[in-house]
């Protein structure tokens, strides 16, 4: 057997270095499987120590909903209000109603909610990456193509 036929071990894979100035806005299908997955737990946390972390309005509101007390609302708002606020501008209806209409001619009809379409068209103005754990943004992405996510979705 000649060495070149040898198996050899598969060198780990070699993670990419961080682009400097990526923004990510972390959709609430993430944050609330943190404390339950060690995996996406320290994707956040390199998310967090090496890129900029944005929120929506929109995203927050989401947030805040799934609070079941002022108490636990109260502490949803001041942690998100440590993250830079992407707001809408004017163009974000036209934005988000092009998404929606692209979903729909493309067969894709009520695949994502009002609420991520929104929170993609305020993504897509302010380029910035949706990291998520919903299929909703996946999609999205495939019939807009200026759309960035990633997905955690095979991530346990």
């Amino acid at each position: 057997m000649s060495t070149s036929s040898a198996r050899r071990p598969k060198p780990a894979p070699v993670r990419p270095e961080p682009i400097a100035g990526l923004r990510y806005l972390i959709d609430n299908s993430v944050w609330a499987r943190v404390p339950t997955s060690p995996t996406i737990a320290q994707r956040v946390a390199d998310i967090q120590r090496d890129h900029t972390i944005c929120v929506t309005t929109a995203q927050m509101l989401e947030h805040g909903y799934s609070a079941r007390n002022p108490v636990e609302l109260d502490t949803s708002h001041r942690a998100m209000s440590t993250f830079t606020v992407l707001h809408m501008s004017p163009t974000t209806h036209t934005v988000a109603l092009g998404i929606q209409q692209r979903l729909w001619h493309n067969g894709l009809i009520r695949s994502a909610g009002a609420f991520d379409t929104l929170i993609a068209a305020v993504a897509i103005e302010h380029d910035v990456t949706v990291l998520h754990y919903d299929r909703d943004f996946e999609h999205i992405a495939s019939v807009v193509s200026e759309f960035r996510e990633e997905s955690l979705v095979d991530l346990r």
